[in-house]
């Protein structure tokens, strides 16, 4: 084999194995992203509904609050802050750790 051929086999080889590399670090990111999404939807919607079935005149100002005051950026939002964000809320309204 020429020193060009196998030059490109190796080249080929590294381009495949970084398109590969990517595309996993891709799906994995975007799995654990959707889940966390999903946790964070779960919360906002259990807290909806306590909060409308809750006579506590000051219930629905602090939910009204933590809703806008979640740090949400679109695509770039960052997952974990959100997640910081209800635990806090959760906790300064007496409420556990979600199981």
């Amino acid at each position: 084999m020429s020193a060009y051929v196998k030059t490109a086999a190796v080249l080929l080889g590294l381009a495949l194995l970084v398109n590969v590399t990517y595309w996993w670090a891709v799906f994995s990111t975007s799995f654990n992203i959707n889940m966390c999404y999903s946790e964070v939807i779960s919360f906002i919607a259990e807290q909806a509904q306590s909060t409308a079935a809750s006579k506590a005149d000051a219930d629905m100002p602090a939910f009204k609050a933590m809703i806008q005051e979640l740090p949400l950026h679109g695509y770039e939002t960052d997952c974990n802050e959100v997640l910081e964000a209800t635990k806090q809320y959760r906790s300064a309204h007496g409420q556990g750790p979600q199981t």
